[in-house]
């Protein structure tokens, strides 16, 4: 679907796009939600909903349908500092929105058994010389970020429940990584838990505008282990715990690689931790 509006400054743009996967298409065609103007226009309905997050505007909103209601998340970016166009162009291999690299993203993780959120549609305008607006509209997932998660369980889990939570961690993030998909901003609030009544986890990551395939392994894992390190909360995830989930993570029969892993991943969150006081 494209569209073209005149903007305010009396330069002409470039004509708007919206892609729709395709089980969104019709629904989303019901409300009347086909162009870029559309959707700019309900997220200022929802103004007041709108979240805190950085370099975006993030905005959560719900449709209803035939008596039932189905709950979004509807990211903008509006102005998009030319440090972060140009890693995204260099991930894409071409031109490309923040909106629309998240979509290949989500899409590329999904195509491994990557658990991520699922996108609905992404939109996107520009002109000639500086990225226009994008936005991307994601299913809300019904878990609990792995932060929340155990804050509000780990104090009740036995030691084997605790266990088996950080070996099915380490091993999601392992197979990520042995993708060769590595995700900087691997923090405990943009990773999802679901639990299984029968004791399986299944994760799922959000925000996904930095994560990106090659470079140096064994430098983007510790990054990205360490953000992990970082974010979880130290109150009740000790020392020990954070060992075992890197032994995990290396497996077994590899005692001195763990132990040189773990050193950097420390070395890696201390480093963070000068830096970051949010809660994950």
């Amino acid at each position: 679907m494209r569209s073209a509006r005149r903007s305010g400054n009396g330069r002409e743009p470039k004509a708007s796009t919206v892609v729709f996967a395709d089980a969104w298409r019709e629904f989303f065609g019901y409300f009347n939600l086909l162009s870029l103007p559309d959707f700019y226009d309900l997220t200022r309905r929802y103004k007041q909903r709108q979240l805190a997050v950085k370099k975006a505007v993030v905005t959560p909103f719900a449709l209803e349908r035939d008596g039932q209601s189905f709950e979004f998340f509807i990211k903008w970016y509006l102005r998009v500092p030319w440090k972060n166009r140009l890693s995204v162009w260099r991930r894409c291999g071409r031109r490309c929105s923040q909106a629309q690299a998240e979509w290949r993203t989500a899409g590329a993780l999904a195509r491994i058994g990557i658990g991520a959120y699922e996108p609905a549609c992404y939109g996107q305008e520009g002109f000639s010389w500086r990225e226009g607006r994008s936005f991307l509209v994601t299913r809300r997932i019904e878990a609990l970020s792995l932060g929340d998660h155990i804050r509000n369980f780990w104090p009740e889990m036995s030691p084997d429940g605790r266990r088996d939570l950080l070996a099915a961690l380490a091993l999601f993030i392992r197979r990520m990584h042995d993708q060769g998909f590595y995700f900087p901003d691997l923090y405990a609030k943009h990773i999802f838990v679901e639990a299984g009544e029968s004791g399986e986890y299944r994760f799922r990551i959000i925000d996904l505008q930095r994560v990106h395939r090659g470079g140096g392994d064994r430098a983007n894992r510790v990054r990205d282990l360490g953000a992990l390190n970082q974010s979880l909360p130290a109150s009740l995830v000790d020392a020990r715990h954070r060992e075992r989930f890197i032994r995990a993570y290396v497996g077994d029969g590899r005692p001195e690689q763990a132990a040189r892993l773990l050193r950097q991943v420390q070395k890696r969150a201390r480093h963070l931790g000068r830096y970051r006081d949010d809660e994950p």
